[in-house]
């Protein structure tokens, strides 16, 4: 059973990896449109949706896989814990 365990949760962290990096392919093409000056309104709202889209999903499956990000700007400036903690906290 633990060689099944261990099996989802390699595998929850490919698809997460996947999601995340299409989100981030998203966020850019956003990004290098609003650069770029192109303005139009259709194209932007097609960004827009596609990086919603892709934020939307991403976060379904981290709560999904029971992930969640624990971030607070105080912490953010701070060294890591001595503890090794992780910012991703399994709950």
């Amino acid at each position: 059973m633990v060689a099944l365990d261990y099996e989802i949760a390699q595998e929850q962290a490919s698809a997460l990896g996947r999601l995340g990096r299409a989100l981030e392919v998203a966020l850019a093409a956003l990004s290098e449109h609003d650069r770029g000056g192109q303005m139009t309104d259709d194209a932007r709202a097609k960004l827009m949706r596609d990086a919603g889209q892709h934020s939307c999903t991403t976060i379904a499956s981290r709560k999904k896989c029971k992930i969640a990000w624990e971030f607070s700007a105080e912490k953010a400036d701070a060294p890591p814990a001595s503890t090794g903690a992780s910012p991703l906290a399994v709950r």
